[in-house]
Order: structure tokens, then sequence, then C-alpha cells
């Protein structure tokens, strides 16, 4: 009698069919993983920005000096654009204002030498793509200011980095960041200082 033995062991076949299905799942996750990283800069840098316009609000709520000897009377605060020439739409600048005569910063130009407090990135591949003033789309340069003692709140926007001709009675502001891989979030801020992450 003929006994048959039992063979034991993977044929090619399904060796092949193994590793195709581990390197589909394997594509998956990588891709999965790099998208989830895109989100995550984008979230991190919308935080970031979002944390600097509250502290332009804590400092001028609470008086702060520039430096420990210059008081900005005019406040402080951040400025945007989504100005693409020379990245100028990757940073924002966190200042302070001091006004010569009138009211602050509305009728004065912004004099970056003296009043510009820093300079940052908004974030790793991360740019400010669109920021829209009540409703309307602007290319524009972008300023949230907390002026003292209350703070209120103005936004202003200017076509002309010099910002000679500014734009006042702005309610509701939306600064659209754009992360390189095209995702975006958004940033709502009103008058009465809510400031939403969309």
């Amino acid at each position: 009698m003929n006994i048959l033995k039992k063979k034991s062991g993977f044929s090619l076949i399904e060796l092949v069919v193994s590793i195709s299905i581990i390197a589909i799942i394997s594509a998956i996750m990588i891709a999965n993983y790099r998208s989830g990283g895109n989100s995550n800069e984008l979230s991190v840098a919308a935080q970031n920005l979002v944390s600097e316009i509250r502290k332009a609000q804590a400092y001028s709520l609470s008086h702060r000096e520039h430096n420990g000897t210059i008081y900005p009377t005019g406040g402080w605060g951040v400025r945007l654009t989504d100005d693409t020439s020379g990245d100028l739409n990757k940073n924002f600048i966190f200042y302070y204002d001091i006004p010569d005569i009138g009211p602050p910063l509305r009728t004065q130009k912004f004099d970056q030498a003296i009043e510009k407090s820093y300079s940052s990135q908004i974030g790793h591949n991360v740019f400010v793509s669109n920021i829209i003033c009540d409703g309307v789309d602007t290319n524009a340069y972008f300023w949230v200011v907390f002026e003292p003692p209350e703070p209120k709140i103005n936004f202003l926007r200017s076509s002309d980095p010099s910002n000679t001709t500014l734009t006042e009675g702005i309610n509701t502001v939306e600064i659209v960041l754009e992360h390189s891989s095209g995702k975006t979030k958004s940033i709502i801020l009103n008058k009465f200082g809510l400031i939403d992450i969309n």
C-alpha cells in the first residue's frame, strides 16, 4: 500500500498573493500617514497663528510695554498678506503701534523698521492663500490690531504694502491657510473678538 504523504508549506501562488496583499495595505497606510502629516502641519499652523493673535490681544489688555521701555499706545497686532511676491504670504508680523498724532494706526503709516516686534513663518509648507473681508475676496495686506485700553479691535486692509490707504469698518475676516498639498483651513475673526478655526 502506498501511503500519501501530506505536504506542508505554501505554494508559490499563495506566497505571491500574500505578499501582494501586504504591499497594498502598506501603500494605503503610508499614503494615509503622509496625508495625516499634511493635515497636522496645517492644524498646527492655524493654532499657532490664532495664538499669536490672542497674544496681541493679551498684550494690549495688560498694557504690555515693548522691551520694557516703549508703551504702544496704538496697541499690539498681527499683519498678514496673501501677496505671493517674495513669499510674503508665508510669514506674519507681530508688531506694536506707536502713533505720533491722532488715532492709532488707522491714519498712520505702519513703520516696519520701528514698530515690528518680530516676524515668523506661518507654518511648514503653509501659506495664506486668501483673505476675505466681510465676504469680499481681496488681494490685500491685512492687520488685526487690539487698541488699548478695552482693547478695541480694528481690522484693517490695504492693497498697498506701504498701507498709505487703509480700509476700516470691517466686521468679519476669514483668513484661508493652505498647505502645499492643497488642503485648506480657515480662521474666522469677528469684531467681538471671537476666533474660530474651520
